[in-house]
């Protein structure tokens, strides 16, 4: 599982939260973790990898979206962790300069790795950031 690793693991401290807030971002059409922003490669039901990419207004107008439907699902301590984590995120992660895409998230699990999927998977995110997002 992509917990644990990257982001969404320092975000999401159990994978039942993870899943919970990407069963409501994913079919979404404005969040960080939208089908329409985010690529994941699954074998079965078991998610291997994933990637999310954003140019910078993507990135501006996504997240607030985003926060609202997290916060919709966690519990009050599970918010003020997450506020928290932000604080931090905001730190560490340089805003994308203007014209440029952000990747947020790349990550594959272990039993994934070593075979080229994390190199798809942000070959992906470049080839679909360079095609226009329609709006909708």
């Amino acid at each position: 599982m992509v917990h644990g690793s990257g982001a969404l693991g320092f975000l999401f401290s159990e994978k039942r939260l993870f899943r919970q807030v990407l069963t409501l971002e994913w079919p979404a059409s404005q969040a960080l973790l939208s089908h329409r922003f985010t690529t994941v490669t699954m074998q079965e039901d078991e998610l291997l990898g994933l990637s999310t990419a954003y140019t910078l207004r993507d990135l501006e107008t996504n997240f607030e979206k985003s926060m609202q439907l997290q916060l919709s699902v966690l519990s009050a301590a599970e918010a003020d962790h997450l506020r928290d984590d932000l604080i931090w995120i905001d730190r560490l992660f340089p805003t994308p300069r203007e014209g440029a895409f952000h990747i947020m998230e790349l990550a594959v699990t272990s039993a994934a790795q070593g075979h080229g999927l994390a190199k798809a998977l942000l070959s992906d995110s470049v080839e679909r950031r360079r095609r226009p997002v329609v709006s909708g």
